[in-house]
This record gives structure tokens, sequence and C-alpha cells, in this order.
């Protein structure tokens, strides 16, 4: 085994072999690949775990709504400030209405629907606020693997797509619980770099913590001395997969290079995914935290699905 390999290193094995390269674009490439053979795959090496809180739902005071507007107003409590920060990322469910409606919070009693309200005038409605979509970690770079584990239920939530998720959000949209059962990816955060934001559903009404787990995306390396998050054994393929895109690209164009090229860097791939995979890493993961055996549906009675939607037990507003 040699000894781990800086970008400096990577870059002298990318120009001997390019020699028309210079320093400055054989690092940028680098950098390019590295980042890129990152989120190419769900590798274990860059698992990481983390614990998400949920906030607890709100339904103190009442509301002033208006037919046709998108003001609300609220008598009898208080927003907390920092849930103005952009996105909201909570909803509300006003009497009058079934279905709950996206809100902006402006201040301390203020708020703004994302759509018109369509009930009639209410100057003193009832109502509860949750929040429903949560962000990922800043450093969090591929998430179609993301797991949750709720360690009270004993069982991991199902990520669904945003089709299924929807459907089984629609016959229930109020439900505000102790647990969420499903996620789904949902969107991204105005930050910079963006988060990717997940919902859950059941919408969680209490403080509870969730295990969580996901894959890191790497920062570029802004020195030659800097080492790249890899095992060493494999730190070639950002070498290979430098090439690769030196040669792809239109200028450079070299069917003979990528010819011998492409055959090595597939079978390194290949055994990098043997060794190296994310989705066997992250359920074992998850099952030690298990605190006994058995399937999720065989440790939580409150969850039966059916082809129609949901029955069993537990499935009530709290």
């Amino acid at each position: 085994m040699s000894n781990p390999k800086t970008r400096g290193d990577l870059v002298r094995s990318l120009t001997a072999y390019i020699p028309l390269l210079d320093h400055d674009e054989g690092a940028r490439r680098i950098n390019n690949a590295y980042v890129n053979e990152a989120m190419g795959h769900s590798w274990s090496f860059l698992l990481k775990q983390w614990t998400l809180q949920t906030e607890a739902s709100y339904a103190l005071g009442t509301l002033a709504v208006a037919n046709g507007s998108t003001a609300v107003t609220l008598s009898g409590g208080t927003w907390v400030t920092s849930w103005t920060t952009s996105p909201s990322m909570r909803r509300i469910a006003i009497q009058g209405r079934f279905e709950p409606y996206v809100i902006t919070i402006t201040g301390a009693t203020t708020g703004t629907l994302a759509d018109p309200w369509i009930g009639e005038d209410n100057a003193e409605a009832s109502y509860l606020m949750w929040r429903d979509t949560y962000p990922l970690p800043v450093d969090c770079g591929y998430a179609k693997v993301m797991a949750l584990y709720d360690p009270l239920q004993r069982f991991r939530l199902e990520l669904k797509n945003q089709a299924t998720f929807l459907r089984y959000r629609s016959q229930q949209p109020q439900l505000v619980n102790n647990f969420a059962e499903v996620i789904m990816m949902s969107d991204m955060s105005a930050e910079t770099p963006p988060r990717p934001l997940f919902q859950m559903w059941p919408n969680v009404g209490t403080v509870r913590a969730y295990h969580g787990w996901y894959f890191r995306r790497p920062n570029f390396m802004a020195t030659d001395a800097e080492f790249p998050i890899w095992p060493q054994e494999f730190q070639d393929i950002i070498v290979l997969s430098a090439a690769i895109e030196h040669y792809k690209t239109p200028r450079f164009h070299s069917p003979k290079y990528l010819r011998d090229l492409m055959p090595a860097y597939a079978d390194m791939f290949a055994k990098m995914v043997k060794d190296f995979d994310g989705n066997p890493a992250i359920d074992s993961e998850i099952e030690e935290v298990f605190t006994g055996k058995g399937s999720r549906r065989g440790t939580n009675a409150h969850w039966q699905p059916n082809v129609l939607g949901f029955s069993g037990t537990g499935m009530t507003n709290s």
C-alpha cells in the first residue's frame, strides 16, 4: 500500500501523464474529479451521522383571516421571530378549511399564506401550525439514500418518491402526530451552498430526536498540501477520472487515450463499489442502534399500510 497522496501528488501524476497540462489546470481537473467521484456513488467512507430534532406545533391564540387575502394576524399568542427565516418550512390549518396552507412568518403576530384564504372571514379562527420540512446538514451531498431512524418507535422511516408521499399525505393533510412514518426529498434551501430539504409525514407536533445518516459532500482541496477524504489504495481513480475528463473535452478529445483509460477506470470503480458500497453500510449502522431484531413493520404496531392508504391504530391528531 502506497503512502496517502496529497492534491499536489495527484496533480503531478496527472501532469506526468498529460505533459502539456499546466499545474493550475491540473489542480482544477483533480478537484473536479475528486468531487464528482465522491458524488457519483454512496461511498461508505463518506457516511456520517447526525441528530434531527423536530419542533413542537403551535396553536396558542386565534387568527384574523379574510376571504381572498393572504394576510393572517395573530391575537393572544406570540410566534417565534426566528420562524421568519426563509423558507418558512411551516404549514397551518385554520378553522373553516380542511386543507393546510404554507405560511411564511413575517413577525411575532403576522404571517403570509402562500395562497389566498378561500374560507369565510373570521376574526377569531382557531388554528394549528407545525413544521413539516427540515434541512439536511450543510455538508450533505448524496441525499437519495438518506436515512432517518426513530429510536423510540424503533424503525427506519421510509424514503418515498414525491408521488407516493403526496398520495399518503393527501388522505390526512392536517394529521399532526407524535411521530413520522415516511419522508420525501422536497427542495433545496436558499443558502450558499444550498442544502437538501426533506418533508415528514405524519406531521410531527412534538420535540423529538431522530438519528439520521447521510453521505458527505467533500469540498475542493484548496492547497497542494491537502489530502482527499478517500481510501488511499484507490486515490488513483481520481487521476484516472481527471484524465478521462480531459480527453473527453472537444479540444483534447482522444478516442485512443479513452480506450486505454476507460477499462482501467471501470475495473477500479467496480472494486470500490464492492469494497466501499454505502448502501449496506448505512443498513448496518441502523441495525446497530436497534434494541431488538426484526423488520420495521414487526416492531411498529401503529403502521399497517395497504393498497388504498392507511389502516391501523394511532393515526389521530394530537
